[in-house]
């Protein structure tokens, strides 16, 4: 599905995670770690693009406040900055960067950001059934 967003003017957009395989339908929730399409080494790619997202006005190094919602009720809620990659945040810290895929990820310096921050939706039939929303807090860093 398309990006819910608001115009570049905002400061807040809400959309869905997806496969990376566009069309692809989504892997078995217990396959998942093995098959690189929705989730990747413990990270999540959402289903909005590095260009589409470059075009919101966040900027490499604004701080962000991502929450992840299902039903209505919040499954985690965290501020991290927008980065290139994991090396420009500390071990174990979450950040957004531009994916392999060409579709924006959130992930973990180090770590798995699935198994530490967001395990239940491993246990999810449809990982789409999860809204991110991403709000800029704050300016360059």
């Amino acid at each position: 599905s398309l990006p819910e967003r608001a115009l570049k003017d905002t400061d807040k957009w809400t959309f869905t995670i997806t496969s990376s395989t566009e069309g692809a339908p989504l892997p078995d929730p217990a396959a998942v770690q093995n098959t690189g399409s929705a989730f990747t080494f413990g990270n999540i790619t959402f289903t909005i693009g590095t260009d589409e997202f470059e075009d919101t006005g966040i900027v490499t190094g604004d701080r962000l406040r991502v929450t992840f919602r299902r039903n209505g009720n919040t499954e985690y809620c965290d501020e991290m900055p927008f980065e290139p990659s994991f090396g420009y945040v500390p071990v174990g810290e979450p950040v957004i960067f531009n994916g392999s895929s060409g579709y924006m990820d959130i992930g973990l310096n180090m770590k798995s950001f699935i198994d530490t921050c967001l395990p239940q939706i491993l246990d999810c039939p449809d990982p789409g059934e999860f809204k991110v929303t991403i709000e800029k807090i704050g300016g360059n860093i």
